[in-house]
């Protein structure tokens, strides 16, 4: 079973993927993710990226509402593999770090 640091992505998944118990084996399986830092209601409820290290084989990542800072965009470079970034309504804090990355959409 996977500990995930932010419980808000832990729960997305868990109806996601239709389980509760989500194995690293789960993980390698997903292959496109959509987080967004508001649920359905549009309460704030999460900023944390640090979880998505944990997506090895993840080729889509759609990110929305979120603070891009420092640490984020760095979270988000670390990810090998991924082949489509798009950032939507995201508040970009350091927009000269990410401007030297290889993202687009945003």
């Amino acid at each position: 079973m996977v500990k995930f640091i932010n419980s808000d992505l832990e729960t997305y998944l868990q109806g996601y993927l239709k389980k509760i118990n989500i194995t690293e084996e789960d993980l390698d399986n997903v292959k496109s993710l959509n987080i967004n830092s508001f649920d359905l209601s549009g309460n704030y409820i999460s900023n944390s990226l640090e979880d998505l290290n944990l997506f090895k084989n993840l080729k889509k990542l759609k990110i929305s509402n979120y603070v891009l800072n420092r640490e984020n965009i760095h979270i988000i470079d670390s990810l090998k593999g991924i082949e489509d970034y798009i950032f939507y309504k995201c508040d970009i804090k350091d927009m000269l770090e990410i401007s030297r990355k290889k993202y687009y959409n945003i």
